[in-house]
């Protein structure tokens, strides 16, 4: 099929188009009998270059190449372009190496190009170079952070991100299957365990996660529609956190333990700068350190003394941290969030995540300012795993049926995960204090890996009797929400989306302004 007839096949979709770069033997754009365009090609004499033999636009003509590439992706509904190997593009052109600016200008026409034409652009296998450089163009978006799915640890982006989030980009993970798609073959990759299907609900939580694109890659039929729904609304949306994931902080300074420098992410053939992956050689375990209960150096809570290969192993667990921001209001102090999420696997024992892991940090202290009166209180946070909602039951004590657990001061428990295979995860999802105004607190949409998007919610405010907020949705379609009152009586309501273009502003406590759906037991 042409692009084109794919096009019409699939219902008009808006299609990601994909082009690394341009064969060094022959194409139709940069050779003596092309097109007319100036290229530059790749010298695979240089370290790590042996086979990348390619060209690409010239620094000069890329602007000139790349509105007429684009001009024809946009004809068969582009919207958006990735080009892949980064580093090998960087790296790998003399024209680009042996210059200050080449690769920024290159970069700089192909960005422009995709702004006038209403496109983004995603960077993959990028340098850090790269991201500094796309500062500059507001167009690229994206970047992956993470391998290939095919050679298994696509899971791995608690670092990159941490660079590519700073940056006020975003990182995204590579595509991957939603089930084990009849254990088909995929040429030139060997079968990993994050293929079988413990680690299909894993790779989706962590892509969505990123905050970034969301790619599924089953083939025709295999797809878990199902496992699919707990990130998306029903129009497709996602329902994403409001900053990336990132390995939590505590675990960075555990990897980075007597360390000057932070991880360095992996080379390709020695080739520097190196790209955005995260290296597990590079990091260093957790010196032992016998507690019993104490917090540690480095801010764990770990439970018990540990060996120097316990030690390691936690060092080497992977545990991630994002959050839903918040709409400040008069009894939520600017900064906190509405909720984290905190997706942990390849965890070897249970341990403490601490506040200062969750950022923005939830506040010491909670005030609620009267026109007369100010009272502070302690706050306590309350957390629950993701199971679907299945544990929060309309009518239910919160704390007592185990809808909800309650911190005790120290920190958040993680329980820990089967290390066989390393896809056995949890999604704990931590919640701020309730509204001091009205001891409500809002759990949201807990069918959702991120119940409490702002996807979902534009805005969350205390009110004196509960707790009000902005719903959005596809015209018809049935949000469940879920809130706990002060006397921490679990409420579910369903409520009916009237019009797309428009936002439920509901209140908890008396149903306001909202068409409810009859819940049916």
């Amino acid at each position: 099929l042409s692009l084109d007839e794919f096009r019409r096949a699939s219902g008009g979709l808006p299609l990601q188009l994909y082009a690394p770069y341009f064969c060094g033997s022959y194409n139709d754009y940069f050779n003596d009998t092309g097109s007319g365009w100036r290229g530059v090609r790749s010298d695979t004499s240089l370290p790590g270059c042996r086979d990348y033999d390619f060209w690409d636009a010239s620094p000069d003509e890329s602007g000139r190449f790349y509105d007429w590439f684009f001009s024809v992706g946009i004809d068969v509904g582009m919207i958006s372009f990735e080009t892949d190997f980064m580093n090998q593009n960087r790296n790998c052109v003399p024209s680009f190496r042996g210059t200050v600016d080449g690769a920024e200008r290159w970069q700089r026409g192909m960005a422009d190009a995709a702004r006038d034409a209403g496109a983004t652009v995603q960077l993959c296998y990028a340098t850090p170079p790269d991201a500094l450089a796309s500062l500059e163009f507001d167009a690229v978006t994206n970047f992956r952070a993470s391998f290939d799915y095919c050679y298994g640890r696509s899971w791995d982006v608690g670092l990159s991100s941490l660079l590519i989030g700073a940056l006020g980009k975003i990182p995204s993970k590579d595509t991957f299957w939603t089930t084990t798609n009849d254990r088909t073959v995929t040429p030139g990759c060997e079968w990993t365990e994050d293929r079988e299907i413990p680690g299909a609900a894993l790779h989706l939580t962590l892509a969505l996660f990123t905050a970034g694109p969301v790619g599924i890659s089953d083939g025709p039929g295999y797809t878990d529609v199902g496992l699919v729904r707990g990130a998306i609304s029903a129009d497709g949306t996602l329902l994403k956190p409001s900053r990336p994931a990132t390995l939590a902080d505590s675990l960075l300074r555990a990897r980075c333990d007597d360390q000057k420098d932070l991880p360095a992410f992996t080379s390709n053939g020695g080739n520097p700068p190196s790209s955005f992956s995260n290296s597990s050689e590079a990091r260093r375990p957790l010196a032992p350190t016998p507690t019993d209960r104490r917090p540690t150096t480095r801010g764990l809570y770990y439970r018990g003394k540990k060996s120097a290969s316990a030690a390691k192993a936690e060092a080497e667990a992977e545990v991630y941290v994002t959050h839903s921001a918040v709409v400040p209001s008069d009894d939520l102090p600017s900064g906190s969030a509405r909720a984290w999420y905190v997706a942990s696997f390849r965890v070897p024992r249970p341990f403490d995540l601490l506040r200062s892991d969750l950022y923005p940090p939830p506040p010491e202290e909670d005030e609620a300012r009267t026109a007369s009166t100010t009272t502070t209180t302690t706050t306590k946070l309350a957390w629950r795993r993701f199971d679907g909602g299945i544990s929060c039951v309309d009518g239910s004590l919160a704390i007592e049926s185990g809808c909800l657990s309650s911190s005790d001061g120290e920190g958040i428990s993680i329980p820990a995960s089967v290390t066989k295979g390393g896809f056995d995860h949890t999604v704990t999802i931590v919640y701020p204090p309730p509204c001091v105004r009205s001891g409500w607190r809002l759990l949201g949409e807990l069918t959702k890996l991120v119940p409490l998007s702002e996807a979902r919610f534009s805005s969350v405010a205390c009110t004196d009797g509960g707790v009000a907020f902005r719903l959005k949705g596809m015209t018809g379609e049935v949000v469940e929400v879920t809130a706990v009152d002060a006397t921490g009586i679990v409420h579910v309501y369903d409520i009916r989306v009237p019009s797309t273009d428009e936002q439920i502003l509901f209140h908890a406590e008396d149903m306001q302004l909202a068409q409810v759906v009859t819940r049916s037991n």
